[in-house]
């Protein structure tokens, strides 16, 4: 999921904005295109400054996370810096702006169609998800039948309505509390957690209804008995 420049000189749009107009304007609804190779493409900028680049279909989305901040640039006109947060690597991007579509463009004059969409369900998802949640399927994937005392294990999650979460893990013999930060995207499909201890983790939000809830993710703890691939996991409100 590689991006198309790394080259610290965007190429000049022909319609720019300045640099705090472009800032609030990005993280106003979610970014859909077509990758480079025919996949679905949506990009969410958040305003703590992580922006999710994710690829294929909501049900089975490759994810990359960057840092992005909008840089004031020659005339006036910003342009858009991205930094991998895996490898540190920093992209920019002149930005086209058009109505409700933006082009970003690289050095090698190739660019990326995106189309604003203003779903506004990110704050109807934020009121129904505050509050707590309990697994009501066995969370984890090592076996209870070779694992008895992982017969009580229980994952939950805390989501309060200042932004802040808490999830807890474990079993009668361990249990995990972490915290942290989250944000709900403007359509309602992502829910991005940021710990405390500095990891980012992107949920897709499956469902959410009452006291129902499915979230698909990766769970990672540095415990393999509550760790797991990508998965979904379902909550009753307790």
């Amino acid at each position: 999921m590689a991006l198309a420049s790394a080259d610290p000189s965007p190429a000049k749009p022909e319609s720019c904005l300045v640099a705090p107009v472009l800032a609030k304007h990005l993280p106003n609804g979610v970014w859909l295109g077509t990758s480079a190779d025919g996949q679905e493409l949506s990009v969410v900028f958040y305003e703590n400054g992580v922006v999710q680049w994710n690829e294929g279909t909501v049900q089975a989305p490759k994810v990359a996370l960057y840092g992005w901040e909008v840089i004031p640039g020659v005339g006036g006109c910003a342009f858009l810096q991205m930094t991998d947060q895996v490898s540190g690597t920093t992209y920019n991007y002149g930005v086209d702006v058009e109505c409700n579509q933006i082009q970003l463009i690289s050095t090698d004059f190739s660019s990326q169609s995106l189309k604003q969409v203003k779903a506004r369900d990110g704050a109807k998802h934020r009121q129904l998800l505050s509050g707590e949640w309990g697994n009501s399927t066995y969370p984890f994937e090592v076996s209870r039948r070779n694992a008895p005392d992982m017969g009580d294990a229980y994952l939950q999650y805390l989501f309060f309505e200042d932004g802040s979460f808490i999830r807890k893990l474990g079993n009668r013999n361990r249990q995990v509390k972490e915290a942290g930060n989250y944000l709900v995207s403007d359509d309602g499909h992502y829910v991005l957690l940021q710990f405390d201890e500095g990891c980012v983790t992107v949920v897709a939000l499956k469902y959410l209804q009452l006291d129902e809830l499915v979230l698909q993710h990766v769970l990672r703890c540095e415990d393999p008995a509550f760790a797991t691939g990508r998965k979904d996991f379902y909550f009753n409100k307790l």
